[in-house]
């Protein structure tokens, strides 16, 4: 299917049963990688689900099992797209979580960074445990759809185009009622230029949040190339 598109569902119950567990085609389709030493292919997409699928014949096993705690305070959606380390072979992303403040009755979304080892299991359909490298709270969190890597760090470029609650509401509320969906893009999303560009390096071994810099609004997709000049005292990325 499209990106932000919802499957043509007659059912009420069927539909609400597809929001809280979602089929196996959902938007698997914006990029792929390989994990685990370059041994398994994953397919991500704008939902929450990792796809994995045998490379020989491109035929699905199902959504990625994962065993570990990341989930546990909500969904991760928008995955950026994986880098894989050349040398190490460890891949790299992160995803916006939608954390509930209960004590508050609103929202609380981090940033989750995290990697998948590649000393984990090689096996089809085996569970595997990602490596929480660090959560940044962010009031206003818009999709990520790339990080730049280097040998020491990852950057996380975070643009002033957030959520938009209320257009994500509206959209999958009619979705969910009557079974039509007219979304796209900026009802999932709003562009806010008051709001400045926020580049975040962060350690990619400890999670250490390095450094914080801001600069004026822009919109991107994907980071050409991250390196590290380390001549004198200073590091360009």
């Amino acid at each position: 299917r499209e990106t932000c598109s919802r499957p043509t569902i007659s059912n009420f119950f069927a539909r609400l049963q597809a929001m809280f567990s979602p089929p196996n085609n959902e938007n698997g389709n914006l990029h792929i990688s390989q994990v685990c030493g370059n041994t398994r292919c994953i397919s991500m997409s704008v939902g929450s689900s990792m796809l994995e699928f045998r490379l020989a014949d491109l035929s699905t096993l199902g959504k990625m099992p994962f065993n570990d705690e990341l989930t546990d305070g909500g969904p991760l959606i928008f995955h950026a797209e994986p880098h894989v380390d050349p040398t190490t072979g460890e891949s790299f992303t992160c995803a916006v979580q939608l954390k509930i403040d209960l004590e508050n009755y609103r929202m609380k979304p981090e940033y989750v960074v995290f990697s998948v080892e590649p000393t984990e299991s090689p096996q089809p359909g085996a569970e595997l445990k990602r490596r929480l490298i660090t959560r940044i709270e962010t009031e206003y969190p818009s999709p990520v759809h790339t990080i730049g890597l280097t040998p020491q760090f990852i950057v996380m470029i975070q643009i002033p185009y957030p959520l938009n609650w209320d257009g994500m509401l509206r959209a999958e509320g009619k979705w969910l009622m009557t079974g039509e969906y007219e979304g796209n893009l900026n009802d999932y999303n709003t562009w806010q230029p008051e709001r400045p560009t926020i580049i975040h390096l962060i350690d990619r071994v400890t999670g250490e949040h390095t450094e914080v810099f801001e600069t004026d609004p822009f919109f991107f997709f994907h980071i050409v190339n991250s390196f590290e000049d380390n001549e004198g005292s200073s590091k360009v990325v």
